[in-house]
């Protein structure tokens, strides 16, 4: 019997962690689960698998499902992405002269014409 958890239809596939008495935690997720984990519309989600983006979906017998894991290292990877969360990627902390133009050289390397 499928119990419901934040809008969520938990099933009986479990992790190793409902082994060990912490309840149904699901393996896989559909869409429309993987949708409100990402907190993004399913018609994104789907636009998504379409072009190759987004988080690592698979069939399972013709249904698409997203691991819990896939859509976890998604989210870690587009936090790791934006500039705001990984001080690496932040323009304000690029050292002087180290910055460059659109046509890929550093104001330091221009030829003097």
């Amino acid at each position: 019997m499928p119990r419901y958890l934040g809008g969520l239809v938990i099933t009986g596939v479990t992790s190793a962690g409902a082994a060990r008495g912490g309840g149904l935690v699901p393996a896989v997720l559909s869409t429309k689960q993987a949708a409100i984990y990402l907190g993004v519309a399913e018609a994104t989600l789907r636009t998504w698998r379409h072009r190759r983006r987004g988080p690592r979906s698979f069939r399972i017998e013709g249904h698409v499902v997203y691991r819990r894991t896939a859509l976890v290292a998604y989210l870690d990877a587009c936090e790791a992405a934006d500039s705001r969360s990984n001080s690496e990627l932040n323009p304000l902390n690029l050292v002087a002269g180290s910055r460059r133009d659109r046509s890929g050289e550093r104001p330091s390397e221009r030829r003097a014409a």
